[in-house]
């Protein structure tokens, strides 16, 4: 399996080799730091790690987990970097997605991932529904419209998947919020987004 450290990741254009701005997030999962911005109102929420799994979530100050309506949240998988693709990993997590969704399913593919050498790292697309189930608010279910952009990379022995969510009014397949058009806008505000394999 390739190595690799000192990526940088953006997962729009051209791959951007600058130095962080203060106060940038720096997240260590496993054997992989990741680095990238947030709004000044967002925050960390929450971070948990279980069998291999590890997970951190973060919102903006006035938002609750329970009730969120945007999310950036972070996921890493050790040791499936030697044993899946990104996009079979995240094809895998599609159907899972897909089982969940009570409507329209919205699943855009944005192509590859590119480290700075060039080679394909990781896999990148949009993902939502229409009408996804939500059972935290007052304790009743309902449902919202879900969407997001969705990154795995991978090069190294773990995986990570990335996601910026929104949800909000349910919504259709004709009028779409997140799509190929508009999704550099929705996760500009998360760059420069930087993966460092630590030694």
């Amino acid at each position: 399996m390739m190595k690799w450290n000192n990526i940088v990741w953006i997962g729009l254009t051209a791959l951007v080799a600058a130095q962080l701005p203060a106060g940038a997030e720096e997240l260590k999962v496993y054997d992989t730091v990741l680095n990238f911005q947030l709004p000044d109102n967002w925050r960390q929420v929450g971070t948990d790690e279980l069998g291999g799994m590890f997970s951190a979530e973060f919102l903006p100050q006035e938002q609750r987990l329970a009730d969120w309506t945007s999310l950036v949240c972070v996921q890493g998988f050790h040791g499936m970097g030697d044993r899946i693709t990104p996009q079979a990993f995240f094809e895998t997590f599609t159907n899972n997605y897909k089982a969940n969704c009570l409507g329209e399913m919205v699943y855009e593919p944005l192509g590859a991932l590119e480290m700075a050498t060039g080679e394909q790292s990781g896999f990148q697309a949009i993902l939502g529904c229409s009408r996804m189930p939500d059972t935290h608010l007052h304790g009743e279910p309902s449902s919202r419209g879900e969407i997001g952009y969705y990154a795995v990379l991978g090069g190294g022995e773990d995986l990570l998947l990335m996601h910026k969510s929104m949800r909000g009014l349910e919504f259709t397949a004709a009028n779409v919020p997140l799509n190929g058009s508009n999704y550099r806008e929705f996760i500009a505000p998360l760059q420069p987004i930087k993966l460092n394999q630590s030694n």
